[in-house]
């Protein structure tokens, strides 16, 4: 069942338990509420910039904005993991 979440909210939940532990707890409401801010903001931005593409491009490729999500998500996935990896790295130099 899904209870009105999305995709994004269900995949930033091990973000937030991450960034969580990392802060105080007087600073993790701020946290929450900016990064609750950033999501809302995705979603609405998202529907615009997707649906201009689908328009735009329906007559020559009628696939090509599910291309272009692709890339977005291919891009979030390599800049986390690349997070990742650089935070593994200075946890062993230190």
């Amino acid at each position: 069942m899904d209870f009105g979440h999305n995709k994004a909210t269900k995949c930033s939940l091990p973000i937030l338990t991450l960034c969580a532990l990392m802060l105080f707890s007087l600073r993790a409401g701020a946290l929450f509420g900016a990064i609750a801010s950033v999501e809302v903001l995705s979603v609405i931005l998202g529907a615009v910039i997707f649906n201009t593409i689908y328009s735009k491009t329906l007559d020559i490729a009628s696939g090509f904005v599910f291309l272009v999500m692709a890339i977005f998500y291919a891009v979030s996935c390599v800049l986390l993991l690349s997070v990742n990896l650089l935070s593994h790295l200075l946890l062993l130099v230190t």
